[in-house]
């Protein structure tokens, strides 16, 4: 099949093409059809221009509820092919280890791609570029500037909590590299160690700091390496917990840093240790299953000495949630989710609790958010909670039947339905934003429209290419068409 470099019709232009800040127009080469159906086809490559094989490329309904998606991977020259494929609107996204994401038009690399219009005897073929996703490099030395061999480097996201994205490991000249990473900024740390003749080397921060408060960060870009993250290790004492747990059937303990967890093993009697410690503070939890689940929590603080804990195993935490309409009408029949989510991030999936359930959860500090239907909005919430071994706690939630919604019709600049695109509904007032569990986002359907519901009244922003003032009152349905 012969492909014709061709200026693409009015027709099949997504939306007359008029491009806004979260869209691009792109030279489509159009495929002389066979058949009835419609094709797609298309090639990756890197950022230099070369063909990119064995890329993951996968197509799928720009709307939920259409055809189904489907994935292939390139060949040796990069392309790729789909079809038949039904007529609609549709975005393309590849994956390649080592790359980041790509989607089909999307101005930058974590904005959405552009849907492409695919009508009845129609073929498209795009082009998609991947870039490399960045790394860290740097060495690790001694007091004197010799390189250390074997030295564990962990890579964090500058989180409220650090959270580790990558580690590496020190070759014989004390050389690293840690890659895979997205474009942003990043603390780097030495993890603790023990030197030859007992020497302690304290968890060190790139530019020689034991605190994550005055670390430098480092900003890394796709295609880019940042490679002088160098590191000399402060010397130190470090610590150890050494503990036993009373009570039968304990079967973990984890200990809970500010960079991730650790688990130790249960000995004989139920002793447990911790080893190679810097100093800072740890939170401690021991649990056992069972029909009631029982745990242990205890928080310290290590200055450079070592510590022994004994810890007694009580029943999980329990908690309630109980909900309510504004004039104190029970609503435990009401299909509402409550998300518990730990503060400490190592969570990766939040807990489920329905209104009207009881559940046992682990000892620690939780974020609360509120998922209910569209019909009901949360008037107020218990935004979190501190949960011991043995306590009782009831999660208290309002909710109103009289939500507020907010709906409209994108249009491109020649008034065709934009199609796909993103339209993000961002709360002002932290307290609502609390109560939404953050900005909401949803695309518009093969018509351009979108639509929010559920929502309490309040100030928002509605943004596509440019954010736009929201107020909305109590059970108001406001209509809110935009231009891209």
């Amino acid at each position: 099949m012969r492909l014709l470099d061709v200026k693409v019709p009015h027709r099949h232009r997504l939306g007359g093409c008029a491009p806004p800040a979260f869209f691009a127009c792109f030279s489509f080469l159009l495929l002389a059809p066979s058949g009835d159906s419609a094709t797609l086809r298309g090639s990756v490559s890197d950022s230099q221009g070369r063909a990119l094989a064995r890329v993951s490329v996968s197509v799928a309904p720009a709307q939920p509820g259409g055809s189904s998606s489907a994935a292939v991977l390139t060949d040796s020259a990069g392309l790729f092919a789909f079809g038949p494929l039904a007529p609609g609107a549709y975005l393309i996204s590849a994956q390649k280890r080592g790359y980041a994401s790509a989607k089909y038009g999307q101005p930058d690399w974590n904005l959405p791609g552009t849907p492409i219009l695919l009508a009845a005897d129609s073929g498209f073929f795009a082009g998609i570029q991947m870039r490399r996703l960045a790394a860290i490099s740097g060495v690790v030395t001694d007091e004197n500037g010799v390189g250390l061999p074997d030295q564990t480097v962990h890579v964090f996201q500058t989180t409220p909590r650090l959270r580790m994205v990558a580690a590496a490991l020190t070759d014989d000249r004390g050389h690293y590299r840690a890659a895979g990473l997205e474009p942003g900024r990043y603390l780097v740390r030495t993890a603790p160690a023990m030197l030859e003749a007992g020497r302690g080397l304290l968890p060190t921060f790139h530019e020689q700091t034991t605190t994550a408060r005055d670390a430098r960060s480092v900003q890394v870009h796709l295609d880019e390496e940042h490679s002088d993250a160098n590191i000399v290790p402060m010397p130190g004492r470090l610590s150890s917990i050494r503990g036993q747990i009373s009570g039968i059937g304990a079967a973990s303990v984890t200990l809970f840093t500010d960079t991730g967890k650790r688990d130790a093993a249960l000995g004989p009697g139920g002793s447990f240790s911790f080893e190679q410690l810097a100093p800072g503070p740890y939170d401690l939890l021991a649990e056992a299953p069972g029909a009631v689940p029982r745990s242990a929590w205890r928080r310290l603080s290590l200055g450079g000495e070592d510590a022994f804990v004994s810890l007694q195993l009580l029943a999980s935490p329990q908690v309630s949630a109980r909900c309510r309409d504004k004039h104190g009408k029970p609503l435990d029949n009401l299909f509402i989710s409550i998300f518990l989510r730990r503060k400490d991030l190592t969570q990766e999936t939040p807990s489920r609790l329905l209104c009207g359930e009881t559940a046992h959860f682990s000892p620690g500090d939780w974020d609360v958010v509120a998922a209910p239907p569209s019909s009901f909005y949360i008037v107020a919430l218990t935004p979190e909670l501190t949960l011991r071994p043995g306590d009782k706690h009831e999660i208290e939630m309002e909710a109103s039947s009289k939500p507020a919604s907010l709906s409209g019709q994108v249009l491109t600049s020649d008034g065709q339905p934009a199609i796909g695109a993103p339209v993000v509904l961002n709360p002002l007032d932290p307290s609502l934003r609390s109560l939404l569990g953050g900005p909401r986002t949803t695309r518009t359907d093969h018509q351009g429209r979108y639509r929010f519901d559920g929502l309490p009244p309040g100030d928002y922003e509605a943004v596509l290419s440019t954010p736009k003032p929201v107020n909305l009152s109590e059970g108001q349905q406001l209509t809110l068409d935009m231009v891209l």
